[in-house]
């Protein structure tokens, strides 16, 4: 065998060796790093079109959710007690903003610890979503003259006892007629004179002032007539999704606060990201009041159980709830 002949086979050998050798090193670290990326965590969160969920809008908009390495799926229900109802039976996780403590409280003397509360909103005079409007041309200026005539609210026990308690409690011994419809028909309604006054929320006080058919009679009706500064509405989390991903859940409840505190300080925003997820305009938009939010340390538990024992003094729920049971644990605060 020639010397030739050697030494390519020992050179093969060793080129051999080499290629075993890399075969064997690791990966270089920017593809370690890119196969152990967290994949997003798909939240489902349940909302209506109306401003009370800006939060989510919001959240959407500035990207909020993707920086805490969450993808939400947006489910859009037409009442808030459906979207309760899907959030019990675990068909989605979240709703931000805009269900109604009342709601709340009544789910809660049914089947307790369904749900976690981690934000609440509070009505005040200036930032209110409650009104009660007559026809442009009424000549009825006062609740008291609303005696023997047709009032209409959206359906729902809740507003059963706003209009108890904002027109007959204040007219008895006479009465109001109570007519419950959907609020896209409480406007037309008032316009042909099938009702004589309306309770509403917003939007539909703004539009109907902005077209010409109504006027308000009196706004903030949760805040004169119930409780000053009630805590009306909430954030909440289901019991599944807080069982199953709390860590997730951690994250989501980080993004909405963020979220929360960078609108508070930036209302045009708010206003322009409802224009974008609801049917309305941005001039619209922009004359909605935006409610006071408790982010979950700034929760004032005395505040919502004291809102929780007149519900029940009022028959509204029918057993007591404890507020403090409703609350995101972790986070409890008592002021």
């Amino acid at each position: 065998m020639s010397k030739k002949i050697i030494w390519w086979g020992l050179g093969l050998i060793a080129l051999l060796g080499v290629f075993l050798f890399a075969l064997k090193q690791p990966a270089p670290e920017s593809i370690n790093i890119q196969n152990n990326k967290t994949e997003p965590e798909i939240v489902r969160v349940g909302y209506r079109e109306h401003g009370l969920y800006w939060p989510l809008f919001l959240g959407l908009e500035k990207g909020f959710f993707e920086k805490e390495n969450i993808i939400v799926e947006k489910i859009s229900f037409t009442s808030t007690n459906q979207m309760m109802e899907a959030l019990i039976a675990g068909q989605i996780d979240a709703s931000l903003g805009g269900v109604n403590t009342t709601l709340l409280a009544t789910l809660e003397t049914k089947s307790s610890g369904e749900f976690k509360i981690f934000t609440i909103s509070n009505e005040t005079v200036k930032k209110y979503f409650s009104a009660i409007l007559v026809k442009a041309d009424s000549n009825i200026i006062d609740i008291k003259q609303l005696e023997n005539k047709k009032v209409s609210t959206q359906p729902g026990s809740t507003t059963k006892f706003l209009f108890k308690k904002v027109v007959n409690d204040k007219i008895a011994p006479d009465e109001a007629q109570l007519e419950q419809m959907n609020a896209d028909l409480q406007l037309s309604s008032l316009e042909s004179g099938q009702t004589d006054a309306a309770i509403v929320f917003e939007p539909t006080a703004t539009i109907g002032v902005n077209l010409g058919i109504a006027k308000i009679l009196e706004k903030a009706l949760w805040s004169n007539d119930i409780m000053n500064n009630g805590p009306v509405t909430a954030s909440v989390l289901s019991k599944q999704f807080l069982s199953d991903k709390p860590e997730v859940a951690r994250s989501f409840v980080q993004a909405v606060e963020n979220t929360i505190i960078y609108g508070e300080n930036n209302e045009h925003e708010v206003q322009s990201a409802i224009a974008m997820y609801t049917p309305l305009t941005i001039d619209i938009a922009k004359q909605i009041p935006v409610l006071n939010s408790q982010l979950l340390s700034e929760i004032d538990i005395l505040q919502l159980q004291n809102f929780f024992d007149l519900l029940f003094a009022e028959g509204e729920i029918k057993t007591k709830v404890n507020a403090a049971d409703m609350i995101l644990p972790t986070y409890v605060k008592n002021k």
